[in-house]
């Protein structure tokens, strides 16, 4: 006869089964217990981007479905392109409106560089009331990722996005690109991934999304050069090629599909500079605004230029001053506010890059003390939602909105005195600051 197992035995035999079965059970027990938060995240952003959707929807057949805004003419350049049409030939340009539906021509030609027509020319294959609400719910969820971006390469934690979105979403700019369907949400989106894949040290990615400022030359006149100045100190050759070849590709593209393109719309670009220049938000327009009915042309001009390079200087200067090693968020940072105070041709919508100080202060805010956190914090909405609204009330009295040039200004007075308060409070508790490690260290 066999022997009669023992109580022992029994006990030994189930506990080895039972380790067995929670070796093999465990890893699926955690992808169960992991999995309803992905789930909820998924459902929360379905259910976000279909209140999006939705919200876009009703706000385009509102606007008499973009009609009359500037999302028209980007879609008929995709249009015109699509059929081999010139942008940039006023006939043609004219010929596309009325076979498009659209009567009233607000320019003469295509007003961006021929390499928008690609962006739009999707766009062109959807009826209008549809290309429009998915241009608008493409904007908005490039705000929202050029938020988390930014916060996710400064190693900020995770953004505030509950606070965030309805600052940004709640802007002047934001609601101008919304309602006018603008590109200036791709101007914050190229800047946050570049930031971030520089960090990440994917240069050769970083340097192709930076070409897409591009779309608007006179736009990133300080924050290019202070880009390209961050790659060649870190000795990114892929990215700096990755840049340059991406612009050559783009260039030579768009003159193989309309060789004769640049010489039209560089002509018809200084024409509008000239005209439009005089009350644009930027340096040149308040000038002209506060001084060219008082002095000659070359004095306001030369005051200007005088202006704008002092401004340069005090950057480099004050951060310098404050911080070593070199601190790229932060030279960004105010790279973009000084961009568009000097630009040469910027609108308020353009406004909506202030999204990239704007993360940076909140990054530098978490280094603050609670009273300087709060005070941080209601300054950038101040800058963001309040003084922006202030000023278009005082516009629409002056007949012109020249003094929303002190909007990119204020945002880099905000920016100065975060830096000074987050290195403040970071050098009584030591001499090597947490954050000047964070915005400056290369990711390995």
């Amino acid at each position: 006869m066999s022997p009669i197992p023992t109580t022992n035995g029994n006990s030994k035999w189930s506990q080895g089964f039972s380790r067995f079965l929670c070796d093999r059970l465990k890893p699926r027990l955690q992808i169960l217990e992991r999995g309803p938060r992905p789930l909820v995240s998924a459902i929360v952003i379905v259910g976000a981007l279909a209140l999006l959707l939705v919200a876009d929807r009703l706000m385009v057949r509102l606007n008499g479905d973009m009609i009359n805004a500037d999302f028209f003419s980007f879609r008929l350049s995709g249009c015109g392109l699509r059929e081999g049409v010139s942008n940039y030939d006023p006939a043609a340009w004219a010929d596309l409106h009325v076979r498009y539906g659209r009567a009233w021509i607000e320019n003469p030609i295509l007003t961006y560089p021929l390499p928008v027509s690609f962006i739009f020319l999707p766009f062109c294959m959807l009826p209008l009331p549809l290309a429009a609400t998915a241009w608008e719910l493409v904007s908005q969820v490039m705000l929202i990722l050029s938020i988390t971006a930014l916060f996710i390469g400064l190693r900020a934690g995770r953004p505030p996005l509950a606070f965030l979105v309805p600052v940004v979403f709640l802007s002047r700019p934001a609601i101008a690109v919304f309602t006018n369907g603008q590109l200036a949400a791709l101007w914050p989106f190229s800047l946050s991934l570049f930031y971030l894949l520089a960090r990440r040290g994917r240069y050769a990615a970083a340097g192709s999304v930076l070409t897409l400022l591009l779309l608007k030359p006179s736009l990133p006149v300080i924050i290019l050069p202070v880009a390209l100045a961050w790659l060649l100190k870190r000795r990114a050759w892929k990215g700096l090629l990755a840049f340059v070849m991406v612009s050559a590709a783009a260039l030579s593209l768009s003159l193989l599909v309309q060789p004769e393109w640049i010489e039209q719309w560089w002509h018809f670009s200084s024409l509008r500079g000239t005209e439009f220049g005089t009350f644009v938000p930027t340096l040149w327009g308040l000038l002209y605004d506060l001084l060219a009915a008082h002095l000659p042309p070359l004095i306001w001009l030369g005051a200007g230029a005088i202006m704008a390079a002092l401004l340069i200087v005090f950057c480099i200067w004050w951060f310098a001053r404050i911080w070593d090693p070199w601190p790229p968020a932060v030279w960004l940072a105010s790279a973009v506010c000084v961009s568009l105070f000097v630009s040469p041709y910027a609108w308020n919508y353009d406004h909506v890059l202030l999204i990239f100080p704007l993360g940076v202060i909140l990054a530098l805010s978490n280094h603050m003390a609670e009273t300087r956190r709060r005070l941080t914090w209601g300054g950038a909405v101040v800058v963001m939602d309040v003084l922006p609204y202030v000023l278009l009330v005082v516009a629409g009295w002056r007949q012109v909105d020249t003094l929303s040039a002190l909007v990119p200004l204020a945002m880099l007075l905000l920016l100065t005195a975060a830096v000074y308060w987050s290195r403040h409070e970071q050098g009584q508790i030591s001499s090597i600051a947490p954050i000047a490690f964070e915005l400056t260290r290369e990711d390995q």
